[in-house]
């Protein structure tokens, strides 16, 4: 029962915020779009359209005991509110530090195109080296319930907006 507790806080957290329109997070200073109703999630940067934009690069920290269920909901729910058509999901690696549930924006200074400068994840790279062990959260993990992580998880994301 209680390993169901903080993820269903973190989400209904994250949700009730979402309820004003926008999340508040003093790191976000990219474009302001939209919400968007639906966003379509990827696993490789080669599954984006060419002419898909990239207007935010995302470091996800998530506690320890979190479900991959819970993961997805934060991060669609934040990718929605952004305006975002797509989302991303990079690689995962354990957290060298447990410090809650936080996204950290990287950037990009300005929005690109996916054919013009996918930068191949090279944002924050000095934060992400400094993390642990590989973690899988992937295609076949995202948003099920029964797939638990019980240590920290630093997760890469990007968000695009497409035409």
């Amino acid at each position: 029962m209680q390993r169901f507790v903080l993820p269903f806080l973190v989400v209904t957290l994250f949700s009730l915020s979402a309820c004003g329109g926008t999340t508040a997070l003093p790191n976000y200073s990219g474009p302001q779009y939209p919400e968007t109703a639906q966003v379509d999630v990827l696993f490789q940067a080669g599954q984006a359209e060419p002419s898909c934009r990239v207007f935010a690069e995302l470091f996800a920290f998530f506690p320890a005991d979190v479900s991959a269920q819970t993961i997805q909901a934060v991060l669609m729910d934040e990718a929605k509110v952004r305006g975002a058509h797509m989302l991303l999901i990079g690689q995962s690696r354990e957290s060298g530090k447990d410090e809650g549930m936080y996204l950290m924006y990287l950037g990009p200074p300005r929005e690109y195109a996916m054919d013009r400068g996918w930068d191949d994840w090279r944002a924050g790279y000095d934060i992400w080296k400094k993390q642990l062990g590989w973690i899988g959260l992937g295609h076949g993990e995202w948003g099920r319930e029964d797939v638990v992580y019980p240590v920290p998880l630093a997760v890469q994301a990007a968000m695009l907006r497409c035409r």
